[in-house]
């Protein structure tokens, strides 16, 4: 009887070790985003279609060797932060002499519009659209806050700690546009706050400069 009952408590520690086991495999598969990435027969990378907060091993991961990169971006955007990340690896490979190549097919909206800009060659399809807006975050009452009133008005219920760290945001996308589009001020202040979703087509885009070529 007491050697029947150590091997029942035997055997249920190792189930429960067992169990352990496969819960701890369970949420490390789940937690493991790199299948979001997807890598075409050709070569290109597909991004997609949201920069989700946190998200930035997922694309250290996909841009970590030292290449060219061909990225097609269908992209609604999505965290600031994590997009900068990206704008930051990418800037890092063209310093080391790499292309980068970006693509849309549909939309390249908000931090996915930034990432786009990136690229030295930038192909967007007849019929895609580009959004640029400032950062900005959604408000107590669900109502987006920007820095679109001060830039337009001059005037901004912000608190002074919000407009600052949408500064430094606004400010590094702004600069963005500077070099690599070369749009003026009065341009960039249009297309990033005149509206907070404000689409330009694919005419439009190859007018500005936006991007290089029709794909």
């Amino acid at each position: 009887m007491f050697k029947f009952k150590n091997l029942i408590i035997i055997t249920l520690v190792l189930l429960f070790v067992g169990m352990s086991t496969i819960s701890c495999k369970v949420s490390i598969s789940t937690e493991d985003h790199t299948d979001q990435i997807q890598t075409l027969s050709d070569g290109r990378m597909v991004f997609p279609p949201d920069i989700a907060a946190g998200d930035t091993l997922l694309y250290l991961k996909a841009l970590q060797k030292d290449r060219d990169y061909h990225i097609i971006i269908d992209n609604f955007g999505g965290s600031a932060f994590d997009t900068m990340v990206i704008i930051n690896r990418i800037d890092e490979l063209q310093k080391k002499g790499f292309t980068i190549t970006t693509e849309t097919y549909g939309y390249a909206m908000s931090g996915g519009a930034f990432i786009f800009i990136m690229g030295d060659r930038r192909i967007i399809h007849d019929g895609a659209a580009i959004m640029f807006h400032g950062a900005g975050f959604i408000g107590p009452y669900g109502q987006r806050q920007s820095l679109r009133s001060l830039a337009l008005t001059g005037k901004t219920t912000l608190k002074p700690e919000q407009v600052k760290s949408l500064s430094i945001i606004d400010n590094k996308f702004m600069k963005m546009l500077t070099i690599k589009i070369a749009l003026r001020d009065a341009q960039i202040t249009y297309w990033m706050y005149k509206f907070d979703y404000n689409f330009m087509s694919s005419d439009e885009a190859m007018r500005l400069g936006v991007a290089t070529e029709l794909g």
